[in-house]
């Protein structure tokens, strides 16, 4: 089936009795198509076909990885009208260039495919192919590079593009396919239970898992692998971040209190430390009066020893008792004394 059908030129109204030439182009079929022209249901018999020499068909795969002593099978395809049926393949390695007998290959309309085997080093290299029909060979040849395989090289400049608390991703840079298509793997591990989490798969070195637990650390190991095998691993030691806590916001009007109780907080401050000052100055004030109350107490007693020595030579001197005017007097600093004199 064609990959496509269409009419070239300008879409312009036709007019009778004038000639016209229109072109229908056909792109990637194989075998050639059969173009017929058709006009409502009556088929125009006066056409003519476009010829072409043949050309590599364009996006073919050009690089063919094989190991020594493996069959390896190589598509030529052109697009020609009429037809390519004969083909010229040859060898171009390190030494010289050498044609590959016809036995080694198919010839068909537009496509020959070749069986190769590669026996030693030096039989790896390219191989041309040029095809051919009525109007001449392929100036330019179909060319197609034959690769030892083997295993993938190694993922490099690996690093995380995309850490959330359940997300992780990897972009790394691909080396060496090995001369065969490669693909990509990543194996999550859980570093305290050791414990696989999964394994993935990609046709990019850009790999990403999700679902996973938040706030615990992970062991990820990356690699390639073709039909060869896979390639030496990369490890990366990560973790998902914790969940955020949750915390609930103010009010607008709780906002709209803070200044308020700003104030309030500085005048209860302030009022403390008021209060604490007048609660030392009234205990110092209490200390100076007890200190003065003492103090005329000791005098008190020093006069009344002194009293009480003197009462025998002066009659005049009433000595102070023991008894309830003494505890009076003592308590009190006022002393009261009476004189009597002879009449």
């Amino acid at each position: 089936k064609p990959l496509w059908v269409r009419i070239l030129g300008e879409n312009r109204p036709l007019s009778t009795n004038n000639s016209y030439e229109i072109t229908c182009e056909v792109i990637g079929s194989r075998p050639p198509p059969t173009i017929t022209w058709w006009k409502g249901s009556v088929q125009l018999r006066n056409t003519r076909e476009m010829v072409d020499a043949p050309v590599c068909r364009p996006g073919q795969s050009n690089v063919i990885g094989v190991g020594r002593s493996e069959i390896a099978r190589i598509a030529c395809e052109v697009e020609a009208n009429p037809p390519a049926v004969k083909y010229i393949w040859k060898f171009n390695g390190s030494e010289e260039m050498s044609n590959i007998p016809k036995t080694a290959f198919t010839s068909e309309p537009n496509y020959s495919s070749l069986t190769y085997v590669p026996m030693r080093e030096k039989e790896f290299g390219s191989l041309l192919c040029w095809g051919r029909n009525p109007l001449g060979i392929m100036k330019v040849p179909c060319i197609y590079f034959v690769t030892p395989a083997g295993r993938p090289d190694p993922l490099s400049n690996c690093s995380l593009v995309n850490q959330t608390h359940e997300t992780l991703g990897v972009d790394c840079s691909e080396g060496f396919d090995g001369g065969l298509p490669q693909t990509f793997h990543m194996e999550v591990y859980e570093t305290s239970h050791k414990m696989l989490i999964g394994n993935y798969t990609s046709t990019t070195p850009v790999l990403v898992v999700t679902g996973l637990p938040s706030g615990l650390l992970f062991k990820i190991t990356l690699y390639a692998s073709n039909e060869k095998g896979i390639s030496d691993k990369v490890y990366i030691r990560t973790y998902t971040l914790k969940l955020p806590e949750k915390r609930t916001a103010l009010s607008p009007e709780m906002l709209a209190l803070v200044p308020v109780i700003s104030v309030i907080a500085g005048v209860g401050m302030i009022a403390l430390f008021l209060l604490g000052c007048i609660v030392l100055s009234v205990l110092r004030c209490r200390h100076k009066e007890k200190t003065a109350s003492t103090k005329q107490l000791n005098e008190l007693k020093q006069n009344t020893v002194a009293y009480s020595s003197d009462s025998l030579e002066n009659p005049d001197v009433i000595p102070l008792g023991t008894g309830e005017l003494a505890s009076t007097l003592i308590r009190n600093p006022l002393v009261v004394f009476y004189s009597w004199k002879n009449r």
